[in-house]
């Protein structure tokens, strides 16, 4: 991932996109991701569907892989955050991105390597919820081959945002990485700490009951997420946090949403 960084700092390009050793994007897709960018200032990334392929037999085969489906995360941040983070799933990392708010959040991602491999895609989403809207369009963009094992070593995939968000041995690469992003999201935002501090815990409460009733943070998709229990916890997410940035939920308030998400959801 540090080598990640290092290249990031050498783009000079208005926009750029993130490629692994099993990843192509075809030229079609990715101008119409560009012609999105271009002619739309809010929107910081945008990506369009993705198929995977393998070879068996000499023959190739492949099918829908993240499940992604055209969709916009626009509106003002609480809502963003709300909505992308309730349905996970990996968009944002491998999108059509801004290069100068790419290489931020590639820097903020890379920072350190984390206990949960998962994160860093989460840090780069979240950021880039900061920065704009993110949009899934219907060309095809991305195509990932599936022959060979990826090469993550470095990651640890097996630890959860979950596991990694509720787990005490995390604890203070929790207080270090809520530290980074808070001053990251104030000076995004031009917000105070506690309208910071909130954000970021909404997005890892929303994350983690996304991640708690799908059996994967990659098969989620965008699909509509189950067991839900009859209480309408969202709106009093939107009605604590609709106005952006420009408005303050207090200390009580922000405690109690935090509480309203997590006791919406019976315990696995």
């Amino acid at each position: 991932m540090r080598r990640v960084n290092q290249a990031m700092q050498k783009v000079k390009t208005p926009f750029c996109a993130l490629l692994g050793d099993d990843e192509f994007q075809l030229p079609s897709g990715l101008a119409t991701s560009a012609d999105i960018l271009a002619s739309n200032t809010e929107i910081v990334a945008a990506i369009g569907s993705c198929a995977g392929f393998n070879v068996n037999n000499q023959r190739v085969m492949g099918g829908d892989v993240y499940g992604y489906r055209p969709k916009v995360f626009s509106g003002n941040i609480p809502q963003r955050i709300e909505d992308f983070f309730l349905h996970y799933s990996p968009t944002m990392c491998y999108a059509l991105w801004r290069s100068e708010q790419l290489k931020v959040a590639i820097r903020l991602s890379t920072y350190m390597e984390w206990g949960s491999g998962n994160l860093w895609e989460w840090i780069q989403a979240f950021c880039g919820l900061c920065f704009g809207g993110h949009t899934i369009h219907g060309k095809l963009q991305w195509l990932r081959s599936d022959e060979n094992q990826p090469q993550q070593a470095q990651l640890n995939r097996s630890i959860s945002i979950n596991q990694w968000w509720r787990d005490p041995i995390f604890q203070g690469e929790r207080d270090f990485l809520i530290q980074q992003l808070e001053i990251f999201v104030q000076a995004t935002l031009r917000c105070d700490l506690q309208f910071a501090s909130a954000l970021i815990r909404v997005a890892f409460e929303c994350t983690v009951l996304s991640e708690r009733h799908g059996n994967s943070l990659q098969i989620l998709g965008l699909k509509p997420l189950k067991k839900f229990l009859p209480r309408n916890y969202k709106t009093l997410l939107v009605e604590v946090l609709k106005a952006s940035c420009a408005s303050r939920a207090g200390a009580k308030e922000i405690e109690k949403i935090i509480q309203s998400i997590s006791d919406s959801y019976s315990p696995l």
